[in-house]
C-alpha cells in the first residue's frame, strides 16, 4: 500500500507499481467490500520510472482523474464503465 484517499463513503487504496500497471482497489468504507478493481497502465510507468512520475490521483465520485509529471495531459477514468 503506498496511499490511500478516502471520499463520500469510499476508500480508494494505491497499490505498489508492478511494471508499467499501478493497482488501484476502491472499497466501501461501512462494509469493506470491494467495490472496483483498477490496474491503471501508462507507458510513462516502466519499472524505471519511480512512483513518484504521478503528479496527483483523485477520485472525484465515480471518476478517477490522474496526471503525470511529464505530462499536461488530465487523464479521466470512468469507473462504472
Amino acid at each position: 500500500l503506498t496511499e490511500f484517499k478516502i471520499c463520500n463513503g469510499v476508500i480508494m487504496l494505491i497499490l505498489e507499481k508492478q511494471g508499467s500497471k499501478l493497482p488501484m482497489r476502491i472499497h466501501n468504507v461501512h462494509t469493506g467490500a470491494l467495490l472496483h478493481s483498477v490496474n491503471y497502465e501508462n507507458e510513462l510507468l516502466s519499472e524505471d520510472q519511480p512512483t513518484s512520475s504521478i503528479r496527483f490521483i483523485e477520485q472525484f465520485n465515480e471518476y478517477l482523474l490522474i496526471q503525470l509529471r511529464d505530462s499536461e495531459c488530465l487523464q479521466v477514468l470512468n469507473l462504472v464503465t
